[in-house]
């Protein structure tokens, strides 16, 4: 069956629909913007699993909840995911970033890749064995590069006996076109 693929984040659910079963689990969006990816986590957890949701702006998490109503098994928390190990999770099997700025919001408000670095080392740290992180980052703004070049050397150094780490993205698109990074958590760890 073919697929097209009109952005970076339809082929990372793709990707993680193909290889991953989150049925059940418990999995975090870390960065919630207007609740798409908190959706598509919700219909692939199902009923027994959990979602956690970060962001640092109200207007995400308001939109969120307009969009998606209640969930027993959602927790929208007003937080920066560098925060996410205040929250007791004992295991994790994905975690999805969406990085950059809220589409359609105000855009001086930006994920960094300072506190994007702290997030994806403590996620790493409470990812189950054969999970996922998942992050789409744009270059195409300064805080964006600058998060693209940082988060990129980070996953350079995960030791490749427990983790595997590497990245995608769109040659023939112009003008910095988004990045994919993955780290998996080796079955073999």
């Amino acid at each position: 069956m073919k697929h097209e693929f009109n952005s970076a984040m339809a082929f990372s659910k793709f990707y993680l629909q193909q290889n991953y079963s989150f049925e059940g689990e418990a999995v975090i969006d870390a960065t919630v913007g207007n609740g798409h990816d908190t959706e598509w986590l919700l219909e692939a957890v199902g009923p027994e699993g959990h979602v956690t949701g970060f962001d640092i702006q109200a207007e995400a998490l308001e939109s969120t909840r307009n969009r998606l109503g209640n969930f027993e098994n959602l927790a929208l928390q007003l937080d920066g995911h560098e925060n996410l190990m205040q929250y007791g999770f004992q295991e994790i099997a994905c975690v999805l970033y969406n990085l950059g700025y809220l589409p359609r919001g105000d855009k001086s408000i930006s994920t960094q890749g300072t506190t994007t670095i702290q997030s994806i080392q403590a996620a790493s740290e409470l990812l189950k064995v054969g999970g996922v992180i998942m992050m789409i980052a744009y270059p195409g703004h300064n805080a964006g590069k600058a998060e693209c070049e940082g988060v990129e050397s980070h996953l350079a150094t995960y030791d490749q006996r427990r983790f595997q780490t590497w990245k995608f993205t769109f040659l023939n698109q112009k003008n910095n076109p988004p990045v994919m990074y993955c780290l998996e958590k080796r079955r073999t760890s």
